[in-house]
């Protein structure tokens, strides 16, 4: 129990430096950016949908329940839309579809490409030649009202939106149903897609392009959105590119701009200390829950280091939450609470590893399966063989820059299965990563090279996000499996690591699962041979597979 709890301590430090590492380097970017706050006020659940066209945010979907709140950081240079999806919902194959702002990912997240729905939709341009813009747009449609509350107001940068519930005004022909209810308006170049109507061709101009009645319904309505291609009501807000943004789906009403906002040099008005410098006051009532992601978090935490008071939220959502971290808190005392913070998750993780899925979860898991040269992945493939494939979707296939023969044999594999028409070519996915060192390679060499392949595996860690990982013993597994480990730490994404030694390996690890055995970074670990078992004894032995 001694030499346990030892090691964990140890493996907790070590954690800790690298995971602080990690972490300062991930988000050291963010502050420069702005704190986007999604709010749903409607009397249902809205699903918002975030597309990006320049740099990311930490999501693409989620689901937001009526009353609820998140906060999201976008970065510096961040163009992208937002709407919401309404009326959603999961069918028995575990596909997720929508009635209105459906992004066909069959996800509620909403990876790659976008198409145009029907719905509201928000532009948001961040820090784009020293200043921040959104626009509010119903050129292809509308399905819930909302609107835009910049943190700092200026005579170009107002609150704007649209409170009326624009279904009940919407000409008949446009509209949409779903059970005998109107759930959206179709726009009328949308509908119709004539020329006349959708500023094209010959009328492609504001002399020869007129407003249908369906633009003059949402001009008298919502005098502030983009409703027509010759648009000329300044309908694009441009703001200081330090300006935080609060969205509201189904607002009671939009903000007086004149209207006090709180910041970080007046946190003595807030309601809930953090010692004797903040006032007390009655804590609000109805207030908004918020949901800050990891992003926002640190970004809250690095703008007090800084002293910075230029970040304004509105003092009935954020005024609880700035205040508790103003206290008279000292750099040391943040770190001892940040490294308190990493070895209390380093322990949950340790402790949560290889539990069962939690009863409820998706009946399909997005897997990563990493391919090696050699025997390795033909290994991987004869495992995979077994396996109920529907249940492993989508799945994404890893092999070494300099391996040309893994990537064709799982192709091939993929081409071989039975039942092909359940396998969708989008939910396939082969990449390329690249090796920290190659046969032979210098040592001096190797380390530019390990920086590189740390660099890409973050990087197709972030963007694939795995639920699953399979890995058998090749070295580019190792990166991938710290990074999703990290992961996990941080909160950031739980993936599962399944670990399946190579049956080449009869009395002892290979240099990867020995390494995964020793850090116990892998949630199941398999062996193929009894004896090799009796000298790991937490791996499981399974037989041989192949």
């Amino acid at each position: 129990m001694a030499k346990k709890l030892v090691l964990i301590v140890l493996l907790a430090s070590h954690l800790f430096v690298s995971g602080t590492f990690l972490f300062l380097t991930m988000f050291a970017g963010v502050l420069s950016g702005s704190i986007l706050t999604i709010e749903n006020k409607c009397n249902q659940t809205v699903w918002p949908v975030i597309f990006s066209y320049d740099s990311n945010l930490s999501t693409t979907g989620f689901v937001l329940r009526s009353g609820e709140a998140r906060v999201l950081q976008a970065p510096s240079s961040w163009y992208g839309l937002i709407s919401a999806r309404t009326l959603c919902s999961t069918n028995s194959s575990g596909y997720f579809s929508c009635a209105t702002g459906d992004c066909e990912s069959g996800f509620i997240e909403c990876p790659g490409s976008y198409s145009w729905s029907a719905v509201t939709y928000v532009y948001f341009r961040m820090d784009h030649g020293g200043v921040s813009s959104y626009t509010i747009t119903v050129e292809h449609g509308y399905n819930l009202p909302l609107v835009v509350v910049p943190s700092q107001p200026s005579q170009t940068c107002i609150s704007a939106g649209c409170l009326v519930d624009l279904n009940k005004t919407c000409p008949e022909d446009l509209g949409f149903f779903t059970g005998g209810k109107q759930i959206g308006c179709i726009s009328a170049c949308r509908k119709y897609n004539t020329k006349e109507i959708c500023c094209t061709n010959d009328f492609r101009s504001k002399q020869r392009c007129e407003r249908t009645m369906y633009t003059k319904n949402f001009e008298q309505a919502c005098p502030l959105t983009y409703s027509y291609a010759f648009e000329d009501n300044n309908s694009t807000m441009t703001c200081p590119k330090s300006t935080d943004f609060v969205l509201t789906f189904c607002p009671s009403s939009i903000p007086n701009n004149t209207r006090r906002f709180i910041s970080f040099s007046r946190v003595d008005h807030c309601c809930c200390g953090c010692g004797n410098a903040v006032k007390s006051r009655r804590p609000l009532k109805n207030s908004t829950p918020i949901l800050l992601d990891p992003v926002s978090v640190v970004d809250l935490l690095f703008r007090l280091l800084e002293g910075e008071e230029r970040a304004s939220m509105e003092e009935h959502h954020h005024c609880c939450i700035y205040s508790k971290m103003l206290s008279k808190c000292t750099f040391p005392s943040l770190l001892i609470i940040l490294s308190i913070f990493l070895m209390v998750r380093v322990v949950y993780v340790l402790y949560r590893c290889g539990k069962p899925f939690p009863k409820g979860a998706s009946p399909s898991f997005s897997t990563l399966v990493v391919l090696g040269s050699g025997g390795h992945t033909a290994e991987m493939l004869s495992l995979l063989s077994v396996l109920r494939m529907d249940r492993y979707t989508p799945r994404f296939y890893i092999a070494a820059a300099t391996d040309t023969m893994s990537l064709h044999k799982a192709r091939s594999f993929e081409d071989s299965l039975v039942d092909k028409s359940a396998v969708k070519e989008a939910s396939l996915q082969y990449t390329q990563i690249y090796r920290s060192r190659e046969v032979g390679q210098s040592y001096v060499t190797s380390v530019w090279t390990t920086i590189v392949a740390i660099v890409h595996a973050l990087w197709l860690m972030i963007r694939i996000r795995p639920q699953v990982i399979l890995c058998n013993g090749p070295g580019t597994c190792i990166p991938l499996c710290v990074i999703a480990f990290l992961f996990k730490v941080l909160g950031v994404r739980w993936s599962s690591i399944f670990y399946v030694e190579s049956v080449a390996r009869v009395k002892r690890l290979s240099l990867s699962g020995l390494l995964l055995y020793k850090l116990r970074m892998a949630d199941q670990f398999f062996v193929q041979w009894p004896q090799l078992q009796k000298n790991y004894p937490r791996a499981h032995y399974v037989g041989c597979l192949m």
